[in-house]
């Protein structure tokens, strides 16, 4: 990906300019806690908007941590603006031995149905990844812009490229996706690394990691024991 280690290495200006995103931050808890995936769980059953979810993983943005177990370095930029138009629920990255790794989370309504009965996409998810073109179409016009440090005029997201995987969490898993529209999904996975997952199925994805590191590993309280 990189010529050289200089070309992929977080540089030092990275960490400065972005110390309030880190999950290394002091302010910050680097282990997803318990409670608060168990919080997540009780939340998601309350079939809530896209706001509320927002505002709870803003709150707890430690959660994020599952998904980027690694040592060298966790960043999330929770509603961070693109240029003028453009405003990704989350972006986040991980710094890995073969560079930087980022990925956009769009968050929709649990109540949302993302496929309506003639197959297709439904409206909701047609707007999500709309969005999601959008912004990759934005960082492929001004790339250079936004991967230049704030010093010189950029924002300072070293290795972004508009190829980032890109994640839709959107309506739940018991009524959102019948068998037969599996196909639309890994179409769009594989075609533009873009997944589609009910709400569920993200709280799934967050407590597997967590389990598998912290209480596989480390010997913590599993989120099923009472």
């Amino acid at each position: 990906m990189y010529e050289d280690e200089s070309d992929w290495r977080i540089p030092d200006w990275f960490w400065t300019d972005h110390k309030r995103y880190s999950l290394f931050d002091p302010d910050q808890r680097q282990i997803p806690s318990r409670d608060s995936i168990l919080s997540l769980r009780e939340l998601i059953e309350t079939n809530p908007d896209e706001k509320s979810v927002q505002h709870f993983l803003e709150r707890n943005l430690n959660l994020f941590y599952s998904f980027m177990r690694t040592g060298h370095g966790n960043w999330v930029f929770p509603r961070l603006q693109l240029g003028k138009d453009f405003i990704p629920d989350f972006l986040y990255c991980a710094g890995n031995s073969g560079g930087p790794s980022w990925r956009f989370l769009e968050l929709e309504s649990s109540v949302h149905t993302p496929f309506l009965k003639s197959g297709q996409f439904s409206q909701p998810l047609r707007t999500a990844v709309d969005q999601i073109r959008d912004w990759r179409r934005y960082v492929d016009d001004n790339g250079d812009t936004l991967r230049k440090p704030r010093s010189q005029g950029g924002q300072g997201l070293f290795g972004l490229r508009s190829g980032a995987f890109a994640k839709i969490v959107i309506g739940r898993r018991k009524d959102s996706y019948p068998e037969r529209y599996q196909a639309l999904r890994r179409e769009i996975r594989e075609n533009e690394s873009i997944e589609i997952v009910s709400h569920d199925t993200f709280v799934d994805d967050v407590t597997t990691r967590w389990e598998d590191y912290y209480v596989h590993t480390r010997g913590q309280q599993s989120i099923e024991q009472p």
